[in-house]
Formats: C-alpha cells, structure tokens, sequence
C-alpha cells in the first residue's frame, strides 16, 4: 500500500504483458493475481479496483474532459452529486479546471495525460496502473510531468505500478524496482541498490548506459584490453563491466583514445576507443584523436562470468 512500483525492462520482456494481466485485459495460463488477498485472475476489468493510464491515453475523443472523467464513474453507477465531486477533485489535482468543456483534439500531449489520471483518480481505484505514459511527449514535459504524476498519485495514498523502458523514468519515481528480462525476473529491490549490484549482465545493461570489457581470468589475474586487473574471482572468460560515471582518466589503466565529444543533460561525455570497441567516460579537456588511460576502482567494477 502506497507503494510507487517500477517495472522495468526492454522491449519484449513482458512488461505489459504483465500489467494487462494485472489489469484484466490478459489471462494468465497459471498462477494467481490477489488484490488486497482477493484472488481476481477470472474478473473482468471493470470489477477489479484498479485503473490503468494507457500509453496512448485511450480517450475518447468525442467526448469532453469532464465526460472523460465522469465515464468510469457512470459505469460504477456512482451517484449524480458523488460523481460531480469526485470530477471536480480529480480535475482539482491534476490542475484542468478550466478545460472542462475541451476535448482531447483541442489540448496538448501534457493535458491529455492529466486527463488519463484524472479520469484514473476519480474512481478512487486500489491500484493505479501507467503503462509508459510518458513515450510520446517531449523530453521537458516528460521530466516535469512524470515527478508530478508521481507526487500526485502519493498524495492521495493510492499505489501505482509503473511500467517502462528507460531506466531514467524509473529510477526517478519509483520507490522500488523490478527488472524483467525474457519473461523472467531478474531484479527486485530498492532502485539504488538494483543499479549498484545487479545480478546479471542482462539486467545490468537494462538499468542504465554500460562499459564492458571481455576478459579472461586466470589465477586472479583478468586480462583484456592491453590491459590486468587482480581480481578475486573464478578462471574463465568472463565481462568486467562499469558504469560510465565511474570511469577516470588518468596516467594508468586501459590504453584508449579520443574519438568524440557528446552532450549529456548540460556536459559532455567522451567516447574512448579501446582496440574495437567503444567505452564512455565522464567529460574530458583532451582533444580528438588524445591518447590516455581510463582506470575504474575496483568496488565499481561488475564481474559477470559467462
């Protein structure tokens, strides 16, 4: 309960499989959905308490915001006054009064969204569900909208499952994160701890911008790259991998060079070459074509064995 809760993971992984299963669009071929211990697996959508805000907002577009609103308290033929409250409070939270007599052709990316949470608030589900509702608006928008979206659905103590690609996104609202990876489940805990010792190589690729090295490990020695780390760790061909942030460039380690500058929210972000491949380090003063070492402390390396 209260829970803001990221599913996270590429595309192809099941993650809205796994929320339209929740919300009743799907029927799983085993196992259970309980909401609140109530087993809801044979109910239809408009019997369960939950309420899903699609990717593509799902509204209708001959109809008003207000009658947008009102449409899933009609179907739970809430009353005449109840009704005209509750719309009045959920466009209240998400700031629309004034477009009540609009319809979605005439807002924008933004409004729209708000109207899909609006029209999910309204019927006061248990569960809130966002199926990467932020995919089509612009990077701004996205930003501002998606912490407020969040702060809303808290405010009201309502918990809400959030499902996305970008880990970002994720990492932004949620209070705790699942990553899914080919059906299965990979991660589950709080988002900083998930990024910072992920279980695969898999769901660590999935959790945000990666180096990898391929090594192999012999005597605890890793040898890759012109390059040997001690490493405590089993023989075998194995990836040494890093986040980006955690590179630093200096006098040692593996031998790279310069080949481009790319901008990253207000900085820079130098691309290395390392034999055939690609490695990404914070912004550098070097110029293209410079040739230096990058080094990783030893607690920011992952080792993941093949």
């Amino acid at each position: 309960d209260g829970e803001f809760f990221s599913l996270l993971g590429p595309s192809g992984s099941g993650k809205t499989t796994c929320l339209r299963m929740i919300a009743g669009f799907e029927r799983p071929t085993s196992g259970s959905i309980e909401l609140h211990g109530i087993d809801v697996s044979g109910q239809p959508p408009f019997e369960r308490e939950v309420n899903t805000v699609f990717q593509d907002y799902a509204l209708f577009p001959h109809m008003t915001v207000e009658q947008n609103v009102a449409y899933g308290l009609k179907v739970k033929k809430v009353g005449k006054d109840e009704l005209a409250h509750r719309v009045r409070s959920a466009l209240e939270m998400v700031r629309l009064m004034g477009l009540e007599a609009r319809k979605p052709g005439q807002l924008s990316g933004g409004q729209r969204q708000r109207v899909a949470l609006a029209r999910a608030l309204a019927v006061q589900p248990q569960l809130i569900l966002l199926d990467e509702p932020y995919s089509a608006l612009d990077p701004v928008l996205r930003e501002g909208l998606r912490a407020e979206v969040a702060r809303l659905i808290r405010s009201g103590g309502r918990s809400a499952l959030h499902v996305t690609h970008d880990p970002d996104e994720a990492f932004a609202v949620a209070d705790r994160l699942i990553v899914l990876g080919r059906g299965v489940l990979l991660e589950d805990g709080p988002p900083q701890a998930v990024y910072d010792a992920p279980q695969s190589l898999e769901s660590a690729r999935a959790l945000g911008r990666l180096n990898e090295l391929p090594v192999m490990v012999s005597a605890g020695i890793a040898r890759g790259a012109g390059f040997e780390w001690a490493v405590k760790f089993k023989d075998g061909p194995a990836t040494l991998a890093w986040r980006w942030e955690h590179g630093v460039i200096g006098a040692t380690g593996i031998p790279v060079t310069l080949e481009r500058l790319t901008p990253l929210r207000g900085s820079r972000l130098a691309i290395w070459q390392c034999a055939d491949q690609h490695l990404v380090a914070p912004t550098t003063t070097a110029n293209i074509g410079s040739r230096a070492y990058l080094s990783v402390s030893p607690q920011n390396l992952l080792v993941f064995h093949h």
